[in-house]
């Protein structure tokens, strides 16, 4: 596959390889990760990938907060940070969620058309997702 940007044809790998070099030396700076999902977000863009949304969750070490979630949205290119605080989190409200099912290990990887009626059904965010006009 090729993409077309400022008259030049790329290899879509290309791209890839250049956001990985990127994140790899993002990771030894003191950068912000906010920051980081943030030009991530743009260099996809700018390198012909349409996404339209970064999420990213995890659980951490804190005698509060049980887990923090950012997520970006090209629409607004800012990202939100929502901090879960452990007293909140249970087994009840992680499961039917897209990431509970890849963290358990059921499954290495997720993907969905929601056009299709049956990928909506398998979680509540994925038609969340098909109102706010993705596709998958």
């Amino acid at each position: 596959m090729h993409l077309t940007q400022t008259g030049e044809n790329r290899h879509l790998s290309d791209v890839f390889e250049s956001i990985s070099k990127w994140l790899l030396a993002q990771a030894l700076e003191d950068v912000g990760l906010s920051d980081t999902i943030a030009e991530l977000g743009q260099r996809l863009i700018d390198g012909g990938v349409p996404v339209n949304r970064i999420n990213i969750g995890r659980a951490i070490l804190h005698p509060v907060i049980g887990l923090v979630n950012l997520t970006w949205e090209a629409d607004t290119a800012q990202v939100v940070a929502q901090e879960i605080p452990r007293k909140m989190i249970n087994i009840d409200r992680l499961t039917g969620q897209p990431f509970f099912d890849l963290n358990r290990g059921t499954t290495d990887r997720i993907v969905a058309n929601f056009r299709n009626p049956e990928d909506l059904a398998r979680y509540a965010l994925f038609q969340e997702l098909a109102d706010q006009g993705m596709t998958g």
